[in-house]
């Protein structure tokens, strides 16, 4: 590959030991960054993020698993700044399971164990400029592809290939206004795919929990898996607002008042998971206006049976 105009790059580094961080900046240094921007906080990255184009975040998570991968998460949802798409490199110097499954579920491109050196940082920077994950959507995830199990919810999901703003801006030599049309298209294609999903997912819990009824048996279903449910469908009402698609957001209010008297356990259990059966559905049709209604609904029979099968 070419020289890289890393220089052109802007990097926010996320380290809550000031040692550590210094000398995580001086790499960056080395290897070319000049618009680097070091953190203790996440609440401050958070702040930077908001104020600033970022190409690049690198976060130290030892010590503060659950703020950082927080951070990355809310990133990737589209929650914080104009670029959802940023480049995440996350270090630790524990790689203990629980770490990695964090790491990995936030959504973030890569994870580096310390120690490690300039030439090994700038390796595994390199890699997400020559050849980063295309990322796929989900109802509960969005960042690099990493599925290896064929019996999950979304398998059949696409895999997109995300605007890459170091690339652009190392290799192109590109400015942040003109990433910023395509990151914005991508943007509004992502939010898209996730509400289409999220519909999903409406539509196969209600699924499950009717299966569960165990042949209309039982009076109520699990409270906590409801809440769940409740919160997809909050948040696909929050999506649906100012999108093509408010039109459903009147069967998202409907869904959540459902979802209420669910929890509430005040009866008429099969009755209202029925509605909701018939809610999703609707969702579906009006989201995903060029597919043909059957074979969605054989995709939703499909993804429960996989499910069962997984239980």
């Amino acid at each position: 590959m070419q020289d890289l105009e890393f220089r052109s790059a802007t990097a926010l580094l996320l380290d809550a030991v000031p040692d550590n961080r210094n000398a995580t900046r001086t790499m960056l240094y080395s290897i070319g960054f000049r618009e680097i921007e070091a953190v203790g906080e996440a609440p401050t990255a958070e702040r930077c993020i908001q104020t600033r184009f970022t190409d690049l975040l690198v976060a130290e998570v030892t010590g503060s698993v659950g703020p950082v991968c927080q951070l990355v998460n809310r990133i990737r949802q589209g929650e914080l700044g104009v670029n959802p798409f940023m480049v995440v490199m996350i270090t630790a110097w524990d790689a203990a399971s629980p770490v990695v499954r964090a790491v990995v579920q936030s959504g973030a491109d890569d994870l580096v164990t310390r120690p490690f050196s300039t030439s090994q940082l700038k390796k595994r920077i390199l890699a997400q400029i020559e050849a980063r994950k295309r990322f796929v959507v989900t109802s509960d995830y969005i960042g690099p592809d990493r599925r290896k199990d064929g019996g999950r919810e979304d398998n059949g999901s696409e895999l997109i290939a995300v605007p890459n703003s170091l690339k652009a801006r190392t290799v192109d030599g590109k400015t942040p206004e003109d990433v910023l049309g395509e990151i914005g298209l991508m943007r509004r294609a992502v939010g898209i795919e996730r509400m289409r999903k999220l519909a999903n997912r409406i539509a196969v819990t209600a699924m499950l929990l009717t299966d569960r009824l165990g042949g209309g048996d039982a009076t109520y279903v699990d409270p906590g898996e409801v809440v769940v449910l409740r919160r997809v469908c909050a948040e696909l009402m929050e999506r649906v607002d100012g999108s093509p698609y408010e039109s459903i957001a009147e069967l998202c209010t409907t869904a959540l008042t459902l979802c209420e008297s669910l929890i509430e356990e005040d009866g008429g259990t099969s009755k209202n998971l029925s509605l909701l059966s018939h809610l999703a559905s609707a969702m579906q049709v009006t989201l995903n206006p060029h597919r043909d209604e059957g074979e969605m609904a054989r995709e939703i029979a499909s993804t429960v049976q996989r499910v069962r099968q997984r239980a």
